[in-house]
This record gives structure tokens, sequence and C-alpha cells, in this order.
């Protein structure tokens, strides 16, 4: 029996000598707890005492110790379990945190590979990134620069998509019209040339000119709508040769138009030309630059009814820049026909005479002006007449 007071020291005892002289706290907890050993311990709580009562044991103080270090291992085990489960727990928080965010993405980059051009969506028909108010979800808000590329990318893929049907569209309808419009002077010249073979008949020299009249003007369409088709091309892929050279542009334009002025099929237009009021020359290349205004000019004369007046002005935009405005006052163009102005392929649909063009005429101005580093811009509006406007650099053949 011995008495300890609280900090382990032994003040008195009864019985055998050879128990400890002085106990730890950890030691006297063990012997108050361990129900198996030899020896107990009490607590006294108004003095402060432990009271060791118990038979003499060798080993004891050992035993405790084992216990002690058994409770530290079994405490280590627990925390171990508990640290392990602990990084269980975030391994899954952040695996759902940024592996379900990557793997949707990367489900969106297979659409678009797929060609399904929209984000992905959950059973209900809505966008799995967004909640309800249309926002995008706490989860993903990490990856928002990321998704924001995606969605342009998804959009301007779907835009690309749709102007390549558009324009498939086009060319299988152009394609057909080309057909058409090949096929009726083919027509012509076959049914001309078999009358004129024919030995049944005896055709006079009017009627033999009258055809010859129309065999020409039928191979003359086709040669056109075969250089068109070569022209477009060539420029296309670049390998239209361009030679500029100073050129007065107030001479040439007025050549131009003293060409339609000249023509009798065009009596019926009346043609007004707005000079700059001094030498304006400009490195161009003559032949495609009067093709241009060729172009513009024949386009106002063929969409338009009689009596149209055509004006041509040019000037001057601080001695650096070239304006040239073809301008009518005809029936002018709705928007969707504005649009497709200067697509390939496509020919307008306001005028009677719609089996006469190409379809590369506007496509084929654009290019040209392009060739001269300047821009052509168009504003009309249905029962308004219609403005085109070219803009050229002074040195417009510097590159």
């Amino acid at each position: 029996m011995q008495l300890i007071d609280s900090t382990g020291k032994v003040i008195d005892e009864y019985g055998t000598k050879k128990q400890p002289t002085h106990y730890s706290i950890q030691d006297l907890i063990l012997l108050s707890q361990d129900q198996h050993n030899s020896t107990a311990a009490y607590f006294d709580q108004e003095t402060s005492q432990f009271l060791v009562v118990g038979t003499y044991d060798a080993n004891s103080h050992t035993n405790l110790e084992k216990s002690f270090n058994k409770i530290i291992n079994h405490s280590l085990l627990i925390i171990f379990i508990l640290l392990f489960l602990l990084l269980l727990l975030s391994i899954f928080w952040y695996a759902r945190k940024f592996g379900v965010p990557l793997i949707m993405m990367m489900k969106w980059i297979k659409n678009l590979g797929d060609g399904v051009y929209e984000q992905p969506h959950d059973h209900h028909q809505r966008p799995i990134l967004l909640n309800r108010k249309g926002k995008l979800k706490r989860k993903y808000r990490l990856y928002k620069d990321f998704i924001t590329t995606l969605d342009q990318l998804t959009e301007t893929l779907k835009q690309n998509e749709s102007e390549r049907m558009k324009m498939t569209q086009t060319r299988e309808e152009w394609i057909i019209g080309i057909s058409h419009d090949l096929k009726t002077p083919l027509a012509s010249i076959a049914g001309y040339s078999q009358m004129l073979e024919s030995e049944n008949y005896s055709w006079s020299e009017e009627e033999i000119r009258a055809f010859a009249k129309v065999i020409s003007e039928k191979s003359s369409y086709m040669m056109e709508l075969l250089e068109d088709l070569t022209l477009t091309y060539r420029l296309r892929n670049q390998a239209l040769p361009i030679v500029k050279e100073e050129v007065d542009i107030n001479e040439c334009i007025r050549r131009t138009i003293i060409q339609f002025i000249n023509d009798p099929a065009n009596n019926e237009m009346e043609f007004n030309f707005q000079p700059y009021h001094e030498t304006i020359s400009a490195s161009i290349d003559p032949k495609w630059f009067q093709r241009i205004i060729d172009n513009l000019i024949a386009n106002a004369i063929k969409y338009n009814p009689s009596g149209t007046v055509i004006t041509v002005s040019i000037s001057l935009i601080e001695q650096h820049l070239i304006i040239i405005n073809i301008d009518d006052d005809g029936i002018g163009m709705n928007e969707e026909t504005i649009d497709k102005l200067f697509q390939r392929y496509y020919r307008g649909t306001n005028t009677s005479n719609a089996g006469n063009g190409t379809g590369l005429g506007m496509a084929i101005t654009k290019q040209l002006v392009q060739l001269h580093n300047g821009s052509i811009q168009v504003k009309s509006a249905p029962n308004e007449g219609s403005c085109i406007r070219i803009i050229l650099p002074m040195n417009a053949g510097d590159e």
C-alpha cells in the first residue's frame, strides 16, 4: 500500500520495499483503469492524492508500460484510419470538383468532332452546364474562360456548317441554271445549223444572215459564260496576272460610260457622269479596272426598268482615297439580295432577263477590287434605288 501525492512521489507506504518510489501520471491512470492488473490505484479528490493497493509484482511497471504502449498504438491506428478515410473523401471531392467538368467538356469536344454543334444536354434536353436561371453552374465556374471559348467555337462551327450547306445548295442550283443556260444556246445553234444544212429548203440571203446572227449571239454568250468560269477560279486561286500602270481615272471611266451610251440597246437609260474637277491618277490594271466598271454599270442597266438614271461620280478623301459611286434610281434591292450580291453562283431575281446572267459578275467584281487593294460597299432598299461605292487608295498599286 502506497500513498502518492499529485506529482507522483510516494510520501508513505506499507508493505514490501520493492515497489516503485515514483509514478508518472500515465502509470497512475493505467492502474486506475486496468481491472486485470494485480495493483490498483484510487484517487482522492479532496487531498489530490492517490492510494495504490495491491500485491507485489516485479513486472507491474513493465506491464504498465506495455499497456500504455498498447493504448498509444491503438490510438495511432485509429488516427491513421481516420486520416485514410479523410484522404479518400478529399480524393472523391476533388475528383467530383475537377473531374466531372473535364469529362463533360471532353464530351462536348467529342460532340463537335461528330458534327453536333451544341452543348451537352441532360435527359430533359436542358444544357448540363447551366442552371435553371441560365447561368453557369458553380462546379463549372473554374473553367469559365475555357467554356466561353468552347461556346464561341461551337457557334462558329455551327455558322460555318450553315454557310457550307447554303453554299452547297446555291452551287447545285447554279449548276442546274448553268446547265440550262448552256443547253438553250446550244439548242438554238444546233437547230439553226440543221436548218442551214438541210437540202429540202433554199434559204434567202436575209434568212441566212438572221440565222447566223442568232448563232453568233448564242456562241458569244457561251464564250462569256466559260470566260467567267475560268476567271472566277483564277481569282480564287490567286492566279490572275495584274499589270498595273498609272492611269487617269476620270478618263478611264469616261470612255467606259461612252461605250454604254453609244450602244443602241441602252437608249432607254439615262447616264450622268460627274468626274472629279482635277486629274486623278492611280496605279491600276486598265483591263481589269474597266471590267469592274463594266460589270457594275451593266448590272444597273440589266436589273432596272427603262428610264432609270445611272449616275457615276468620282471624289477624293483627303487626297489619299478615290471614291467611285455608281448610283441609280431604279427598283433597288432587298436585304437578302444585298447579303448574297457578291457570292459566287448567285443571280438576282429583280429582272426579267434572269436567264442572261452567269451569276459570277459581282463576285468577280469584288475580287478584282480587292486585287487593287480597294473595297466595295452596297447601299440599297426596295423602290429606293441602289448605291455602289468603290474605295481605292491613290497608290493602289503599292503593297
